[in-house]
């Protein structure tokens, strides 16, 4: 099994006692998650694995900027560039398309490291990639839910806000 350090987080969007709604949230700024490493009693970084560890791949795949990674130059995506786009037909596809390729291209690289080093389970690899969805929730800004299948054929959705 892969371990990796867990970074996100589901927002509860509470804050110093106030509950806030998803939009107006200052902890999670309306995604829905937020970065930050977690530590256990002993004070062991908690690691994230299985179908966690899957679900933050592909956040960090969507996150990362396309071409700045030095170990897999085609690692991220470009939607940096689309955050402020106005809320068209040829916007909603071109995210789709942005998003799709990025979630592909860590299809790849997943089969290639589990076939190299075997320190991925199944749970860990994309099987399929059920749909990918894009919802304006502004005149500027975009939800994107990938429906996901992973080796084992859990089924579940990665959700992302630009």
């Amino acid at each position: 099994m892969s371990l990796d350090v867990k970074l996100f987080n589901g927002c509860d969007h509470l804050v110093d006692g106030v509950t806030y709604d998803l939009q107006k949230c200052p902890k999670c700024y309306g995604k829905g998650y937020y970065f930050d490493l977690w530590f256990d009693k002993d004070g062991q970084v908690i690691t994230a694995s299985d179908d966690i560890k899957l679900q933050q791949e592909m956040l960090k795949v969507l996150i990362d900027t396309k071409f700045k990674n030095l170990f897999h130059t085609n690692w991220g995506s470009q939607l940096n560039s689309m955050i402020g786009s106005k809320n068209t037909d040829i916007t909603r596809n071109k995210i789709k398309v942005l998003a799709k390729q990025a979630e592909e291209y860590l299809q790849k690289v997943q089969v290639i490291e589990q076939n190299i080093h075997n320190n991925l389970n199944d749970k860990e690899i994309i099987g399929e990639i059920l749909s990918v969805n894009i919802e304006a929730v502004s005149p500027t800004g975009f939800m994107i839910n990938v429906l996901v299948k992973n080796a084992v054929d859990d089924v579940f959705t990665q959700t992302f806000t630009i």
